[in-house]
Protein backbone atom coordinates (compact mmCIF):
# COMPACT_ATOMS: atom_id res chain seq x y z
CA UNK A 1 0.00 0.00 0.00
CA UNK A 2 1.68 3.13 -1.26
CA UNK A 3 0.40 5.36 1.27
CA UNK A 4 0.81 3.49 4.13
CA UNK A 5 2.94 5.49 7.01
CA UNK A 6 6.42 4.27 7.64
CA UNK A 7 9.48 5.88 9.01
CA UNK A 8 13.10 5.96 6.91
CA UNK A 9 14.29 4.21 9.96
CA UNK A 10 12.05 1.10 8.89
CA UNK A 11 13.01 1.63 5.45
CA UNK A 12 16.44 1.08 5.58
CA UNK A 13 17.14 -0.20 9.03
CA UNK A 14 20.90 -0.77 8.02
CA UNK A 15 21.50 2.26 7.58
CA UNK A 16 22.81 2.74 10.89
CA UNK A 17 25.31 5.99 9.85
CA UNK A 18 22.09 8.04 10.28
CA UNK A 19 21.38 7.72 13.76
CA UNK A 20 25.26 7.46 14.51
CA UNK A 21 25.70 11.17 12.61
CA UNK A 22 22.72 12.44 14.36
CA UNK A 23 24.40 11.57 17.77
CA UNK A 24 27.62 13.14 16.62
CA UNK A 25 26.46 16.21 14.66
CA UNK A 26 24.42 17.04 18.25
CA UNK A 27 28.01 16.18 20.20
CA UNK A 28 30.11 18.29 18.12
CA UNK A 29 26.90 21.60 18.29
CA UNK A 30 27.12 20.56 21.94
CA UNK A 31 30.32 20.98 22.24
CA UNK A 32 30.61 24.18 19.65
CA UNK A 33 28.23 26.31 22.17
CA UNK A 34 30.01 25.60 25.37
CA UNK A 35 33.66 25.93 24.38
CA UNK A 36 35.28 29.36 23.59
CA UNK A 37 34.63 30.39 20.22
CA UNK A 38 36.72 33.15 20.19
CA UNK A 39 39.64 35.40 22.19
CA UNK A 40 39.50 39.42 22.36
CA UNK A 41 42.33 41.09 23.73
CA UNK A 42 42.55 44.58 24.19
CA UNK A 43 46.33 45.84 23.98
CA UNK A 44 48.39 42.96 25.97
CA UNK A 45 47.06 42.97 29.56
CA UNK A 46 43.60 41.88 28.98
CA UNK A 47 42.15 38.57 27.71
CA UNK A 48 38.63 37.39 27.34
CA UNK A 49 37.25 34.00 25.66
CA UNK A 50 33.79 33.59 25.53
CA UNK A 51 31.11 30.63 24.23
CA UNK A 52 28.13 31.25 22.08
CA UNK A 53 25.94 30.67 24.96
CA UNK A 54 28.11 33.51 26.98
CA UNK A 55 28.05 35.85 24.20
CA UNK A 56 24.03 36.16 24.04
CA UNK A 57 24.18 35.91 27.72
CA UNK A 58 26.43 38.57 28.17
CA UNK A 59 24.35 40.81 25.62
CA UNK A 60 21.11 39.97 27.60
CA UNK A 61 23.00 41.81 30.62
CA UNK A 62 23.75 44.52 28.69
CA UNK A 63 20.28 45.06 27.72
CA UNK A 64 20.45 44.19 23.90
CA UNK A 65 17.48 41.81 23.81
CA UNK A 66 17.36 42.10 20.27
CA UNK A 67 20.76 40.88 19.38
CA UNK A 68 21.18 38.58 22.30
CA UNK A 69 17.67 36.70 21.00
CA UNK A 70 18.80 36.58 17.31
CA UNK A 71 21.83 35.24 18.09
CA UNK A 72 20.52 32.51 20.49
CA UNK A 73 17.64 31.52 17.94
CA UNK A 74 20.43 31.21 15.31
CA UNK A 75 23.04 29.63 16.85
CA UNK A 76 20.90 27.59 19.54
CA UNK A 77 17.49 27.12 18.29
CA UNK A 78 17.97 26.48 15.08
CA UNK A 79 20.96 23.91 14.80
CA UNK A 80 18.68 21.71 17.67
CA UNK A 81 15.77 21.79 16.02
CA UNK A 82 17.05 20.90 12.67
CA UNK A 83 18.59 17.90 14.05
CA UNK A 84 15.17 17.15 15.97
CA UNK A 85 13.65 17.81 12.81
CA UNK A 86 16.04 15.02 10.71
CA UNK A 87 15.70 12.71 13.89
CA UNK A 88 11.62 13.52 13.39
CA UNK A 89 12.31 12.22 9.42
CA UNK A 90 14.28 9.43 10.38
CA UNK A 91 11.99 7.77 12.95
CA UNK A 92 8.72 8.57 13.05
CA UNK A 93 6.39 6.81 10.80
CA UNK A 94 5.07 9.05 8.08
CA UNK A 95 3.03 9.38 4.71
CA UNK A 96 4.36 11.06 1.74
CA UNK A 97 3.16 14.28 1.92
CA UNK A 98 4.28 14.95 5.38
CA UNK A 99 7.54 13.45 4.64
CA UNK A 100 8.01 15.66 2.10
CA UNK A 101 7.12 18.49 4.25
CA UNK A 102 9.28 17.75 7.16
CA UNK A 103 12.05 17.10 4.66
CA UNK A 104 11.42 20.53 3.17
CA UNK A 105 11.59 22.20 6.63
CA UNK A 106 14.85 20.59 7.47
CA UNK A 107 16.41 22.00 4.31
CA UNK A 108 14.84 25.58 5.04
CA UNK A 109 16.44 25.23 8.51
CA UNK A 110 19.84 23.81 6.71
CA UNK A 111 19.66 27.68 4.64
CA UNK A 112 20.06 29.32 7.78
CA UNK A 113 22.85 26.88 9.49
CA UNK A 114 26.09 28.76 8.47
CA UNK A 115 25.16 32.07 9.42
CA UNK A 116 26.31 32.08 12.76
CA UNK A 117 29.71 30.80 12.07
CA UNK A 118 29.72 33.41 9.38
CA UNK A 119 29.13 36.20 12.23
CA UNK A 120 31.40 34.77 14.50
CA UNK A 121 34.28 34.42 11.64
CA UNK A 122 33.11 37.83 9.75
CA UNK A 123 33.47 39.35 13.48
CA UNK A 124 37.24 37.72 13.93
CA UNK A 125 38.01 39.37 10.86
CA UNK A 126 36.66 42.99 11.38
CA UNK A 127 38.22 43.31 14.40
CA UNK A 128 42.14 42.58 12.67
CA UNK A 129 41.42 45.48 11.89
CA UNK A 130 41.61 47.64 14.90
CA UNK A 131 45.05 48.49 16.56
CA UNK A 132 43.33 48.57 19.99
CA UNK A 133 42.19 45.01 20.33
CA UNK A 134 42.61 41.72 18.45
CA UNK A 135 40.46 39.00 18.23
CA UNK A 136 41.09 35.56 17.50
CA UNK A 137 39.16 32.04 16.99
CA UNK A 138 39.26 29.42 19.40
CA UNK A 139 38.44 25.60 19.04
CA UNK A 140 34.79 26.11 19.98
CA UNK A 141 34.28 27.69 16.46
CA UNK A 142 35.66 24.53 14.96
CA UNK A 143 33.76 21.80 16.74
CA UNK A 144 30.59 24.49 15.29
CA UNK A 145 31.41 24.50 12.69
CA UNK A 146 31.95 20.90 12.07
CA UNK A 147 28.71 19.87 13.89
CA UNK A 148 26.97 22.55 11.30
CA UNK A 149 28.35 20.92 7.88
CA UNK A 150 27.89 17.59 9.93
CA UNK A 151 24.49 18.10 9.61
CA UNK A 152 24.40 19.74 6.29
CA UNK A 153 25.77 16.42 4.83
CA UNK A 154 23.41 14.02 7.19
CA UNK A 155 20.59 16.14 5.70
CA UNK A 156 21.68 15.96 2.45
CA UNK A 157 22.08 12.01 2.97
CA UNK A 158 18.64 11.75 4.69
CA UNK A 159 16.74 13.78 1.40
CA UNK A 160 18.55 11.28 -0.77
CA UNK A 161 16.84 8.18 0.94
CA UNK A 162 13.32 9.75 1.27
CA UNK A 163 13.31 10.75 -2.10
CA UNK A 164 14.52 7.40 -2.77
CA UNK A 165 12.17 5.77 -0.71
CA UNK A 166 9.33 7.85 -1.76
CA UNK A 167 9.74 6.95 -5.09
CA UNK A 168 9.73 3.51 -4.59
CA UNK A 169 6.67 3.66 -3.04
CA UNK A 170 5.30 5.83 -6.32
CA UNK A 171 5.78 3.23 -8.72
CA UNK A 172 3.99 0.30 -6.08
Amino acid sequence: MPDEPRSLFRSYPRNVEVPIGLAVCLGLIITGLTLPVMSISKLIFWEDRCSIIQGAASMWRAGHYVLAVVLFAFSVVLPNAKLAALGIVWFTPMRPGPLRRTVWWTKALGKWSMLDVFVVAVTIVLSQSKALFDASPRIGLYFFAAGVLASLVLSMWMDHLAERGLSSSEKA
